[in-house]
């Protein structure tokens, strides 16, 4: 049985169960004289009677009053009619402040009922009333005189007038202390007479109103085609006009900060995510504006924060990569935020047992914490990546523009970052049960659950293609400007081959080196004891030793080959450097110590190791085939021996090798700077010694003369790459020629678009690394309406090969030589063509290997054969709405799809009710699947105007209402389902009078219990986990853990000490309050079985 809850006010005056208290003085005249509401007595009950059959009544009421009006206008028979005067509410003026530009009634009318809203329930009404307005048998006026209130409340019949403080409204017929009169002709004609010509005269002055009333009522609840219905639903998430309050900022620097409608769209999506998830993954396409938008969503979450009362301290923290920090600290003033970025080098000195450690407290305390480049952070075992995972914020926003990787690893770390809490979880349970596995069974369920998590992944995330936003360009091409007001556009990318020049002899050269290579063994490259936890999984579960040990032999074997490669095909130089070491290079090449870098060098390496890396196998194993250079000092000087004489072997190889692929690269250069006049060039080599090599082979051959050259690596200072960034953004015009030589430093965080060239001196071979290089000049406000790329066509000798690629990979994955993975068993020597690259990177452009966008199943919703024809979507969509759109069509089953309207405390939401299942739908892939099957461009609509079909939507939104806190973010959900369960232990030892109140909020959290107002169970589970913070903070620095803690894990910590009640008591005494979910329907879409 339902109880009903008291929300902290007086009930409402329910005059049929009040009993009747006799006043000492006076008393209570007769009902029809002075009509009121009290002790079983309402004005309602007299009104009926003078309203039922009069022919023409005239009602004078407060515009509150609407409902009631709608109710009678739907009741009215074809020979009567209405004449309604609206009037002034004086709330709305109570407050007002002044203005210049005041108000009209009408539109003041307006304003409040599209805030206010009607219920769903209430359509048959409301169509039945635009009928009759339709049929002429209303007429509405409202009476507008400059700094004056009409506030009379009369109602004329033939049969009485009445007139006094009651409104036509709910309140004011029922529930309300009201004085009324009421004067009969029969009895008091001259009264009845006087009062009848008072409002007959104040209906003569009013100004029509019938056109108004007919557009408000289609503003709230308007009956439409099913298509109009479904674009109004895709509109509210994609278009994100319920957004738009929170991306009003307007401070001291607001020319500056205008947005591209993409930015906008992207913001209003994040926020959906956020609202709707607790955190999310932006991850739009290199060049968007991402760190404006980044700002500027940093803003809105903060604001909206502060406009649903739910701050607290901690505010906003931000970690960038060092190289944009400035740009960051820029655009967060000009949103009016002041908090510093945080640079990502800090967050690997972090000690996180040092309280007052500032960066740690700055992350720990963070309410938003912010991660630009969040692709650097996949590596769990990182003290970077657990720094972050130490963190209390309600909102984590992440921010990449590059293909994250998708091992295992990498999206466990992703989820913990996210928020485990914020994931399902029975995803996060079968994701650790594969962990668990043995290898052979983990392949075959390797995909099935990957598979999962990238898809709950995928409800974190924006991601829009590049070829996306041009076609989102095309439709507002004005809209898009850059800061010297030039059109905006991705531009053409054209990708081209160059050859590398190799000669004979270099060719011959190379393919000795790769023979010597073949025979190194990795000594180098297993330089740690294998522990006994080698042979066990992360869960504990044991591993077969044997496989361990031949899967790090293999892979040291081959990553000793990879480097070696890698480095010549970089150049010999690089290659001399990697074996031989700076010193060698300085005193062979010439280098300054700067240029030389640091490299130890493969053969002072292995001089320096004096003793076998050993091998701890687990108890009770089986027989273990070790190599004894594994174990045995004797035979690990043999290996070792024989490595560097390999190594010194491939060095007089290189010695004798000729500069002839350098050369060839720097022709290149000189042949395209030589062609125009004004251009900038990006070339990018992985190596920072080949670029000082090839700036020093131009001056010796006499190339690039009179060309501005730079060099940029992660060696340079912070000023010279500053100076690079300021040469090449587009701030100002590129008035020369300018080559710079890039290392991979300077692939991520700097806008270099006044270039248009990138030349790939090596190959990069990871799509992160491709789109990183390109996208410094493949940005949206480029000045330039085509770029090149080109990539080197080098000699199979020299060229990347299928087993570089999988080496190059796995360590892009940031996975160490520790770490237990299979290599094939027959790797191949397979030439990688630079096409193949390309073509995956336009592969991973669309989707990041099954991590898509959470809305591009709404996306798929409009489009030449999708359900919306996309002019039909734009026309609905270009127009913001506030009222709900009602549609229903024949159908072979029943169901009921509805999109919630975002408002101040909440985002949008879907939810789609079908007959053979009990539990509703509200991931949107799924709904848009259902909707894809129920619905075609045929389907016929349904008559919704009667008893069965109101039947079903009143049945559907008793449904809405009942799972209302289940489409909170799972997040909350957890937080509402621990407070009940902490709740229920706390009462048990609580004093009486703090029972009573903890009680109070049992019962209001047990889903049975109804309440006079709709609780906000989001900001109620905001309360609760503010606060508990306290607690939770204790517990990130108690724990050593490398997983984020869940909450759920501090349910018997707060059971053993419970909170203060004076804490409680003050958290819980106002409960948060919001409009009922029907009144918050933007669309329906009722199928109707026939």
């Amino acid at each position: 049985m339902s109880r009903l809850f008291q929300l902290n006010y007086i009930d409402p005056f329910a005059p049929d169960q009040e009993k009747r208290r006799q006043p000492s003085e006076g008393h209570f005249p007769e009902n029809t004289r002075l009509p009121h509401n009290y002790a079983g007595y309402t004005v309602d009950q007299v009104l009926q009677i003078d309203l039922r059959n009069d022919k023409d009544p005239l009602i004078i009421t407060g515009y509150t009053s609407l409902l009631r009006v709608i109710k009678l206008i739907a009741g009215l028979t074809e020979e009567q009619s209405l004449r309604l005067l609206i009037g002034n509410e004086p709330f709305p003026l109570a407050t007002a402040g002044m203005t210049l530009e005041p108000m009209s009634l009408p539109d003041e009318i307006h304003a409040y009922w599209t805030t206010q809203r009607l219920s769903l329930l209430q359509y048959p009404d409301v169509f039945a009333a635009l009928h009759k307005l339709h049929m002429r048998q209303v007429d509405a006026a409202c009476l507008q005189i400059p700094g004056r209130m009409m506030h009379a409340k009369v109602f004329v019949t033939e049969n009485a007038v009445t007139l006094g403080s009651s409104n036509y409204s709910e309140a004011g017929l029922r529930r309300n202390i009201e004085a009324n009169i009421r004067f009969k002709p029969e009895d008091e004609e001259a009264r009845y007479k006087e009062i009848k010509d008072y409002a007959e005269a104040l209906f003569s002055l009013a100004g029509d109103y019938r056109q108004e009333l007919r557009q408000l009522l289609e503003a709230l609840l308007r009956p439409s085609d099913w298509q109009d219905s479904l674009a109004r639903a895709c509109a509210e998430l994609l278009e994100g006009h319920w957004a738009k309050q929170y991306l009003s900022y307007t401070g001291i620097h607001h020319k500056q900060t205008s947005l591209w409608p993409t930015q906008t769209q992207g913001i209003a999506q994040a926020l959906w995510i956020i609202e709707n998830l607790g955190s999310v993954l932006v991850a739009d396409a290199t060049g968007s504006g991402k760190t404006r938008m980044g700002a500027a969503l940093q803003r809105a979450v903060h604001d909206k924060l502060w406009r649903t009362g739910n701050t607290r301290g901690g505010g906003i923290a931000l970690i960038t990569p060092p190289g944009v920090s400035e740009n960051w600290q820029r655009e967060l003033l000009l949103y009016g935020l002041s908090h510093r970025p945080i640079s990502q080098a800090a967050l690997s000195f972090v000690n996180r047992g040092d309280l007052t450690d500032l960066t740690a407290m700055t992350i720990q305390q963070a309410q938003i914490l912010s991660v630009d480049e969040a692709h650097n952070y996949l590596n769990v075992t990182s003290k970077r990546s657990q720094a972050l995972l130490r963190n209390l914020a309600d909102h984590v926003l992440l921010f990449t523009a590059t293909p994250i990787n998708k091992s295992a690893s990498d999206l466990l770390c992703l989820v913990n970052i996210l928020g485990a809490d914020n994931f399902d979880p029975q995803i996060i349970q079968g994701f650790n049960h594969w962990l668990r596995m043995d290898a052979k069974r983990m392949r075959q369920a390797r995909e099935e659950h990957l598979q999962a998590l990238k898809q709950a992944i995928a409800r974190f995330t924006v991601r829009r293609t590049k070829r996306e936003f041009n076609h989102l360009i095309d439709q507002q091409p004005d809209a898009y400007r850059n800061k010297r007001g030039e059109p905006c556009r991705y531009p053409q990318h054209n990708a081209l081959s160059y050859q590398t020049g190799e000669t004979e002899a270099a060719i011959n050269l190379a393919i000795q080196i790769r023979q010597l290579a073949e025979q190194l063994t990795g000594v180098a490259f297993i330089s740690k004891a294998i522990e006994e936890e080698a042979f066990r999984s992360p869960e504990g579960e044991p591993l077969s030793p044997q496989k361990v040990l031949n899967q790090r032999i293999h892979m040291a074997k081959r990553s000793a080959i990879y480097h070696v490669m890698s480095h010549l095909r970089s150049s010999r130089v690089s290659a001399w450097a990697h074996i031989a070491g700076s010193e060698s290079v300085k005193e062979h090449f010439g280098f300054t110590a700067k240029e030389a870098g640091s490299h130890k060098g493969m053969i002072l390496n292995l001089k320096q190791r004096d003793e076998p890396p050993k091998v701890s196998l687990p108890e009770s194993t089986d027989t273990v085939d070790i190599p004894a250079w594994l174990l045995d000092a004797t035979a690990f000087y043999q290996a070792r021996d024989q490595e560097i004489e390999t190594y010194r072997s491939i060095l007089q190889l290189l010695e004798q090798m000729d500069d002839s692929r350098e050369l060839a690269k720097l022709k290149l250069l000189n042949t395209l700077l030589s062609d125009e006049d004004q251009l900038g060039i990006l070339a990018f080599d992985r190596h920072p010694l080949t670029l000082h090599w090839l700036h020093k082979l131009a001056a010796q051959h006499g190339l690039l003369q009179g060309i501005e050259q730079l060099v940029a690596t992660g060696d340079s200072s912070k000023a010279e790459r500053k100076h690079v960034n300021q040469r090449l953004d587009n701030r100002q015009h590129l008035n020369n020629k300018l080559l710079v030589f890039c290392s991979d430093a300077m692939s991520e965080g700097y806008n270099l678009q006044n270039a248009s060239v990138v030349v790939h001196l090596d190959m990069p071979s990871v799509v992160r690394l491709v789109e990183q290089r390109i996208g410094r000049v493949d940005r949206m406000d480029s000045i330039y309406a085509a770029i090149r790329v080109y990539w080197p066509a080098d000699h199979d000798a020299f060229a990347l090969h299928a087993d570089d690629l999988l080496i190059e990979r796995f360590e892009s994955n940031a996975m160490l030589l520790g770490s237990n993975f299979d290599l094939p068993e027959n790797m191949t020597n397979t030439r990688v063509d630079y096409h193949e690259i390309l073509q995956q990177a336009q592969r991973e452009e669309v989707a990041w290997d099954g991590i898509e966008d959470a809305f591009t199943p709404i996306r798929a919703l409009i489009g030449e054969d999708a359900l919306l024809q996309p002019e039909y979507y734009r026309a609905i969509a270009s127009t913001e709405e506030t009222g709900t759109r009602i549609s229903a069509v024949e159908s072979d089953t029943s169901w009921g799809f509805f999109c919630i309207s975002g408002t101040e405390f909440g985002a949008p939401r879907w939810i789609l009710f079908t007959e053979d299942s009990v539990e509703p739908l509200v991931d949107l892939a799924a709904i848009a699947s259902v909707l894809n099957t129920k619905l075609t461009r045929q389907s016929v609509s349904a008559d919704l105007n009667n008893e069965a079909g109101y039947a079903q939507i009143k049945n559907y939104l008793a449904r809405l209402k009942q799972i209302e806190r289940s489409l909170l973010p799972r997040r909350k959900q957890v937080a509402l389902q621990e407070m009940n369960h902490i709740l229920l232990s706390w009462v048990k030892s609580a004093a009486p009078q703090e029972a009573s109140f903890l009680e109070k909020l049992i019962n209001l959290l047990n889903p049975q219990t109804q309440t006079q107002r709709a609780v906000n169970w989001s900001l109620l589970a905001d309360y609760w986990l503010e606060l508990i913070r306290p607690v939770w903070y204790e517990h990130l620095n108690t724990l050593g853990r490398r997983k984020a803690i869940l909450l759920s894990d501090l349910r018997n910590e707060l059971i053993k000490n419970p909170l203060p009640f004076e804490q409680v008591h003050q958290r819980f005494c106002d409960i948060p309050t919001t409009n009922p979910i029907d009144e918050r329907i933007a669309a329906c879409i009722i199928g109707c079985k026939y």
